[in-house]
């Protein structure tokens, strides 16, 4: 069975309509075992719709979707709801703890994206790129299966982003990226 992959989500003539436009016209692809997908579009082009239909939270469309059963599924789509005075630390042990995740994996995602470099800076203090540092590391915590970035790049100084896209290279999970930017996904 050497080279044979296994599907792990299939979208089949998907559609999707909002306010009578079309968000979504017949779209169908399948996403295999351990791949990094990146879903470039301009603004309105539907990305985040499929993630929506993906993770459940759109569940009225027009076609067929299969995800594999028991697939632990991440998303980031904005900044998720973290503490403003609290540093990065103890943001994530709130949020892994909420998760029951392992203080060991917090620990490893923590050192992971190098969060140690905010100290005990309080989230109220962080630049958009430390706070979107923050928010793809708690996108990893919990050893998901799959993990879905709406625009994970965006903030992220260019010594930070080399560092990011290699972390997301070197992972052995599902990786959705959903962009505008087509160079950030080529890279991958």
């Amino acid at each position: 069975m050497k080279g044979m992959i296994f599907i792990m989500i299939s979208l089949k003539n998907i559609s999707k309509i909002y306010k009578k436009e079309k968000a979504l016209d017949n779209i169908s692809f399948d996403i295999g075992e351990n791949q990094i997908i990146g879903l470039v579009g301009e603004n309105g082009a539907g990305k985040t719709a499929i993630m929506k239909i993906i993770t459940g939270l759109i569940k009225e469309y027009e076609g067929e979707f299969q995800l594999k059963n028991n697939l632990r599924i991440s998303k980031l789509i904005d900044c998720p709801g973290f503490y403003k005075n609290y540093d990065a630390m103890k943001n994530l042990r709130i949020l892994g703890d909420y998760n029951n995740v392992l203080e060991e994996d917090i620990n490893e995602i923590y050192n992971l994206f190098s969060l140690d470099d905010f100290g005990t800076k309080k989230l109220s203090q962080y630049s958009l790129g430390m706070k979107q540092r923050l928010a793809i590391a708690f996108a990893f915590l919990g050893n998901p299966y799959l993990i879905i970035l709406d625009e994970p790049l965006n903030g992220l100084d260019p010594k930070k982003t080399i560092e990011i896209i290699n972390i997301m290279k070197n992972i052995f999970m599902l990786l959705i990226l959903l962009s505008q930017i087509i160079s950030y996904t080529s890279t991958l």
